[in-house]
């Protein structure tokens, strides 16, 4: 069950909940690419002084009902949540993403990114840039500095290590054994 946290929207602190973005790719099995970049936006957006970012296990818990905004707000206590979809096809990929007001459930702000796969950081730094300015939220860092972390420049290593991690969120053996052997495949 969900914690409910009622006094943070009236704090005034800025919060958002990064939802699941949709995996719109033919293969379904890309869904731990759409899973990896709401997480790795959802990471970005933890490093922001100023902002609330609500846990991904609790802002998860909602999938398949990003649309149920009234009810994120009221279960996580949140002014703000982002949520999207990719679409991969071979090396193209195309995010959307929408930055959505709980308080009147109207979207303020939004963007689609059509690039190669190896553009995927930029495409999670415009955003989470993006966030920032919407949001109003002062940066701990210089203006224009990248907010994702990048921990390789080689798009298929990447690829491996979100597989990984989705694996590994499903806390059985065999799927922590599938991680397991994704990661050591990025390395």
């Amino acid at each position: 069950a969900l914690a409910e946290v009622k006094d943070a929207p009236a704090s005034g602190q800025p919060s958002i909940a990064v939802l699941p973005f949709a995996n719109l790719s033919a293969d379904k099995e890309n869904e731990y690419f759409s899973d990896g970049l709401a997480e790795e936006m959802l990471n970005a957006l933890t490093q922001l002084p100023g902002l609330r970012v609500v846990a991904r296990a609790s802002a998860f818990a909602f999938r398949g009902r990003e649309h149920a905004i009234a009810e994120i707000a009221e279960k996580l206590g949140v002014r703000n949540g982002l949520n999207g979809s990719v679409r991969r096809s071979g090396n193209r990929i195309r995010v959307s993403a929408q930055l959505i007001s709980v308080q009147d459930e109207s979207q303020f702000w939004s963007e689609r990114y059509d690039r190669e796969m190896r553009d995927v950081f930029d495409i999670q730094d415009e955003i989470a840039q993006a966030i920032v300015e919407k949001l109003k939220v002062k940066l701990g860092t210089k203006s224009g500095q990248p907010l994702v972390k990048r921990y390789t420049s080689n798009p298929e290593a990447h690829s491996l290590y979100l597989k990984g991690n989705f694996h590994l969120h499903h806390l059985t053996p065999e799927e922590m054994g599938k991680g397991k052997a994704y990661l050591e495949q990025a390395l």
